[in-house]
């Protein structure tokens, strides 16, 4: 598990992947979500 001190210093460095990330976990869920219905 990665702690938070080092997610917010890779954001600091890279916020553009950071956002990327979170953008295909969001993606993520919603496919898992449609595959349960």
């Amino acid at each position: 598990m990665i702690r938070s001190m080092d997610l917010l210093s890779e954001y600091i460095k890279n916020p553009t992947l950071f956002r990327y990330i979170l953008g295909v976990q969001e993606v993520m869920t919603m496919v898992f979500i449609l595959i349960q219905d």
